[in-house]
């Protein structure tokens, strides 16, 4: 970190005008060199505040014998408001030193007669300084507080708590920008040892240099450090609360833990008491230092596995069973089409897209397209070896399972259903970034990384031969956990930019192919239009999608105006209203020719041509968005 120097500048530079002031006078009035006693500690006190006490007395009484006379302390008095305001201050004390200046020059080359009142430039100077050291004992006029460390290995990550911000700092030094605040420094686990600063909490003003001294200790007790800690409590559950917090499993009434960085990402698992199942509400988040995070669990009866209904289907009997040789541990995801579960295998975890069963036409037609695409299976694991992509491990579909579920045989559904097993993202989706960074200066700038990914994922495809159809934030997964704030996120992928992924190929085609996929707020009118006249897949519907998509991020959550035609067109085309649904289609192209898309003033321009291009038609290839946003 690049060091400011900490100094009161304008104490400095009032102290050296008040010098030169006083050199000036003293050909005349040479008992003005009394004066000089408080110059070096005004100045000194300018760049260190161990200082300010002693300037501050020998300021004024500098001042008292430059101008010894009873008026002076009532001048003091009333001077005193209008010199501490360091601007008004300024001002009035040079326009006076500049009058009298002149003046006492005037004496000294035409001889004008001079009175004892030349004195009153010195002395209010001089006061002036010592108002200006009133102000740097309250920590005004100095440009940082600075914090320094030692007793920590080399390159060791501390983290600096100051009013509302966190930051982390891997030097020993560190500046902030203030006049004043309450400061946090935790202790910090470095393998097995921990670092135990000697004061970690405190007040500080402006021109503070706070020295923080680490011992390394085995072991500490984190109820001394409650700022640092962060606590679980259950809450509606007669037994032991189990998480995952950033990958460690603790359990116990009430967990408390020391994180290693300002805040985690934490995980509660659901707990199996006889044929109670306590669910807690809230399955997972992010909390930080100094938090205490009540889980409220709620209990339901668990049904047994004979009285299973496939159309009145409870995920949660998954929990525990073996899915094709996984062992599901948890529900992660649920759609209007399918469930996602989380299972585990010779000790990875994959997700698992299974389809939901519906008794309705529209059910017929779903398992119809998966087995389409089991047909399209080897293709597709194929396609999904790129490093842009959520891999691929199997598509599961077997046809006489299927009759077997059709005729309400939950048992098979339990054990084998329609499913599609994937690699297993931890690090969560974009959909979740965008309610965390949003408002975040930097915001952009991780936008932009995460299209140019997603860019490149898709030309995958389509030189592939293949078309996504279902583009949205939901479907780009980060396959590890991501840093705690913004700027870590971003240097980390600009090392690691392969952990971005575009997911679930299961809606892809191929290029020509039937459109199975239709998400309203992502898909063109012309996607909607060809699916309803049978007519194939084409990339520019990936293109139009992908506009959305970045207008959807960059402008923090606003979607397509098409988006409540078309899901109007896909109502009208399910109760058989085709002519009613072609003309919605109609309304929603006219709709997007005359949209003048509205993006924040601070987008870069490349995003912005990426946006308008996509969705206006002006780019036809993904080669083309790869292009402008490298």
């Amino acid at each position: 970190m690049m060091r400011m120097r900490i100094i009161n500048k304008k104490l400095f530079y009032s102290s050296i005008a008040n010098l030169f002031l006083i050199l000036i006078f003293s050909i005349g009035f040479h008992k003005e060199l009394l004066g000089l006693i408080s110059i070096p500690f005004s100045i000194l006190s300018s760049t260190n505040r161990k200082y300010l006490k002693i300037a501050l007395v020998l300021t004024f009484l500098s001042s008292i014998l430059e101008f010894p006379t009873i008026e002076y302390p009532v001048v003091l008095l009333l001077s005193f408001v209008v010199l501490f305001n360091f601007f008004v201050g300024t001002l009035i004390v040079s326009i006076t030193d500049l009058v009298f200046l002149l003046t006492f020059l005037g004496y000294e080359i035409v001889r004008v007669p001079l009175s004892s009142f030349l004195l009153i430039p010195l002395a209010t100077t001089s006061a002036y300084i010592g108002f200006l050291c009133v102000r740097a004992l309250k920590g005004l006029d100095y440009n940082v507080i600075a914090f320094k460390v030692q007793g920590l290995p080399n390159g060791t990550t501390w983290y600096l708590t100051f009013n509302n911000g966190t930051y982390p700092v891997t030097e020993n030094y560190a500046e902030i920008i203030a006049d004043k605040g309450t400061w946090i420094i935790c202790p910090i686990k470095v393998g097995n040892q921990y670092y135990v600063p000697d004061k970690y909490v405190g007040e500080s003003v402006g021109g503070d240099i706070i020295s923080i001294n680490f011992t390394k200790v085995t072991s500490i007790d984190p109820i001394k450090y409650p700022e640092c800690i962060i606590t679980f409590v259950g809450r509606n559950i007669p037994t032991d609360i189990v998480l995952r917090v950033d990958g460690k499993k603790y359990s116990g009434k009430e967990v408390t833990i020391f994180p290693s960085t300002v805040s985690v990402n934490w995980i509660a698992e659901d707990i199996i008491i006889g044929d109670l199942l306590f669910e807690p509400k809230v399955k997972s988040g992010m909390a930080s230092r100094g938090q205490r995070v009540e889980i409220e669990f709620e209990p339901r009866l668990m049904r047994k596995k004979s009285q299973f209904d496939v159309y009145n289907w409870d995920p949660m009997n998954w929990i525990g069973e073996n899915v094709y040789g996984y062992k599901i541990s948890e529900i992660i995801g649920e759609g209007g089409g399918s469930y996602v579960l989380k299972g585990e295998k010779d000790n990875k975890y994959y997700a698992i897209k299974v389809l939901k069963v519906q008794p309705t036409k529209s059910q017929t037609v779903a398992l119809r397209d998966f087995i389409d695409l089991f047909k399209e299976s080897n293709s597709l694991i194929e396609l999904s070896n790129h490093e842009g992509l959520v891999k691929l491990f199997g598509i599961f579909v077997d046809i006489n399972q299927i009759g077997s579920i059709m005729r309400g045989d939950g048992e098979t559904y339990l054990r084998y259903p329609p499913s599609i097993v994937m690699e297993f993202m931890e690090g969560g989706t974009v959909k979740d970034l965008l309610k965390f960074y949003y408002t975040d200066k930097k915001w952009y700038d991780l936008v932009r990384i995460i299209l140019l990914r997603v860019s490149l994922a898709l030309s995958h495809i389509h030189k592939s031969g293949y078309v996504h159809l279902d583009i949205k934030p939901q479907n780009i997964f980060f396959s590890e956990t991501l840093p705690n704030n913004i700027a870590d996120i971003l240097s980390f992928l600009s090392v690691k930019p392969q952990v971005v992924k575009l997911g679930d190929l299961g809606s892809a085609t191929k290029i020509g192919g039937k459109i199975t996929q239709i998400t309203p707020e992502y898909s063109s009118p012309k996607q909607i239009e060809n699916a309803i006249l049978g007519l194939g897949a084409t990339t520019d519907m990936d293109i139009f999608s992908f506009g959305i998509l970045a207008y959807h991020l960059l402008t923090g959550g606003k979607v397509s105006p098409t988006a409540k035609l078309i899901d109007e067109t896909i109502e009208l085309y399910n109760n058989n209203k085709i002519r009613d649904a072609l003309l919605k289609i109609d309304e929603a192209k006219k709709v997007l020719e005359s949209w003048n898309i509205d993006l924040p003033s601070g987008v870069p321009l490349s995003l912005e041509e990426v946006v308008k291009g996509c969705i206006k038609g002006k780019i036809n290839s993904m080669e083309e968005i790869v292009k402008k946003l490298s």
